[in-house]
């Protein structure tokens, strides 16, 4: 039921009941009491009307505001904690008014207040009409927007707008919801899909000068060696037809190595080639049999990496203080320092790398604790594999 209906019910009950029953019983107050004129006990009968009425009704009402506190508390605190980096802005400049926690940590919001920046300005590419749509208190998607974070990675996030009311003024929330690996699976997958079509317009050319164009010739020269082993001596004719079978064959053979070689000739993936800088990879580990086991498979998948690998993780610590690594690939168990210990460290670093934790050991509780740093991004068992490897350079 709702609580105004409530209230209502109960006011008319306790109103209802207080009237009849004094007027019913009209005559016996007046005997008691000795009244020879009603009026008097009708306008005591109106003032404790009024005051029992009023203190229900107060308590009544002081239920519901604490009620609607409880949930606004509780609201307060779903926005707070929330995993999606959410803004309460104003209606009429956008200015940034709250941001919950995840937001603060992930974007550069620290002058954010009465004279914070506006929301529009935070991101690469925006448009004044998607300005109007929020300000004009409609529910909005915008996707495909591009933000820097932190540091300065751009992701690509989906905008959603929600008018309320906030403080006794109108508000807007903005919620970013992060789509950039999806993005980067679906260029992924566009790009795969090209190098594949171009992969089976090779194979039917291959196939075709393998059955037609080859195979043609080939009978040719195979049946005048025929014609020649059953005693014929061959003639100029035969001679001639067999020279021009041979230059075709060789015609051929040379389109097939061509064809072979037409991987590099192949646009996209030129275009992916250079694209794709080499990445630094960071390792930090004890066991310098490993060192030499993931150097060999990572420059096996690609050939251009930026290795660095470092047995004392205080030498790593200080590297990274003048150097900037792509990945981090972090043992746990060290004797110098633990690679939980590392962790805590490298939060206090302007630039922190992407990090793997590679370990031997198979303890779940480890892959539990490793998901409470921000910073790592997955949990790998020793040792390497390719497999591993390529889905780590994201090959």
């Amino acid at each position: 039921m709702r609580p105004s209906l409530k209230i209502a019910l109960i006011y008319i009950f306790i109103g209802g009941t207080w009237v009849a029953f004094s007027s019913l019983y009209l005559d016996v107050f007046m005997e008691w009491f000795q009244l020879e004129n009603s009026n008097y006990l009708e306008a005591v009968k109106a003032v404790l009307f009024v005051i029992v009425s009023g203190l229900i009704m107060y308590g009544l009402i002081e239920r519901s505001f604490r009620l609607e506190k409880k949930i606004r508390d509780q609201y307060l605190e779903i926005f707070e904690t929330s995993p999606i980096p959410m803004f309460i802005l104003d209606r009429e400049d956008l200015k940034i008014k709250v941001c919950n926690q995840i937001a603060k940590s992930k974007f550069d919001l620290t002058d954010y207040g009465q004279d914070g920046p506006i929301i529009s300005h935070q991101f690469n590419s925006w448009d004044s009409k998607e300005d109007e749509m929020i300000k004009a208190g409609v529910r909005v998607r915008i996707p495909g927007k591009e933000i820097e974070d932190r540091k300065g990675n751009v992701k690509q996030v989906d905008i959603y707008s929600v008018p309320f009311f906030f403080k006794e003024s109108e508000k807007v929330m903005v919620m970013m919801v992060d789509n950039t690996r999806i993005h980067q699976i679906l260029e992924d997958k566009e790009r795969l899909n090209r190098d594949l079509q171009f992969q089976n317009e090779r194979l039917k050319k291959f196939s075709f000068i393998n059955s037609h164009n080859i195979r043609s010739p080939l009978a040719n020269i195979i049946g005048i060696i025929n014609l020649m082993g059953d005693g014929n001596k061959p003639d100029k004719d035969i001679v001639q037809m067999l020279k021009l079978s041979s230059e075709r064959l060789d015609k051929e053979i040379r389109n097939m190595n061509e064809l072979l070689q037409e991987q590099e000739m192949n646009p996209n993936m030129e275009a992916n080639k250079n694209t794709q800088e080499a990445q630094t990879i960071l390792f930090v580990d004890d066991d310098k049999v490993q060192h030499m086991i993931n150097k060999r498979i990572l420059l096996g998948v690609q050939s251009d990496l930026d290795l660095h690998f470092f047995a004392n993780p205080m030498d790593a610590l200080e590297w990274l203080e003048n150097n900037c690594a792509d990945i981090l690939l972090l043992d746990i168990n060290m004797p110098e320092m633990n690679g939980w210990e590392f962790l805590d460290r490298l939060k206090t670093l302007e630039k922190q790398p992407v990090v793997k934790m590679l370990s031997s050991s198979i303890d779940p509780n480890d892959e539990i604790k490793s998901q409470k740093y921000e910073m790592v991004t997955g949990f790998l068992t020793k040792p390497l594999n390719k497999d591993r490897v390529m889905e780590l350079l994201e090959l």
